[in-house]
């Protein structure tokens, strides 16, 4: 299991991170064709689920719970119900966008740093690979993870992959991306 859930602007509901980070004017730009993806997704991959779903306070406090007592991550929007097997979290972290750290792979692309916690995931983590591309209507998408949710997970990754669960906020000022 890999996930973040992150509490940003209620703007993200209505558009998807992509859009959000369109209109606050984040760099690198989100091309045209991820603009079009709506704010909730689900993708069946080979051995893979992934997607977006979006949740109000009660809500997300529900999954969390769920999620770190219980193992059991609720279904969710488009998203199936999952198991999650989970650490406790160390310490409060802050997590840069692009940071070469197992927490910085679960929140990539923000351009503003998140304050958070990480909780590892247990056990043994399989190599699972996102796919090549994923197609949307008569769009397809090339690093999808990264492109459409924030996540760093590619087909030519090194090392290990995301993993675990990232709960964060965005902080409210934004960090130089690019120039």
């Amino acid at each position: 299991m890999a996930a973040s859930l992150l509490i940003g602007p209620s703007e993200i509901a209505a558009t998807g991170w992509p859009g959000w980070r369109s209109t606050e004017g984040f760099k690198p730009e989100p091309d045209e064709r991820a603009l079009g993806v709506p704010a909730e997704f689900v993708i069946h991959a080979e051995a893979v689920v992934a997607g977006r779903a979006v949740l109000g306070t009660s809500d997300a406090y529900r999954w969390l719970r769920s999620t770190l007592e219980q193992g059991i991550a609720p279904s969710v929007g488009p998203l199936p119900e999952a198991s999650a097997t989970l650490s406790p979290a160390a310490a409060p972290i802050r997590v840069g966008t692009h940071s070469q750290t197992e927490a910085g792979k679960l929140g990539t692309w923000l351009a503003r740093p998140i304050s958070g916690f990480h909780f590892h995931r247990t056990g043994e983590a399989e190599q699972l690979n996102p796919g090549r591309s994923w197609t949307f209507g008569d769009n397809e998408f090339f690093n999808p993870a990264m492109d459409l949710l924030g996540i760093a997970w590619f087909e030519q990754q090194q090392g290990a992959g995301p993993e675990g669960l990232l709960l964060g906020r965005f902080e409210r000022r934004a960090w130089l991306v690019t120039s």
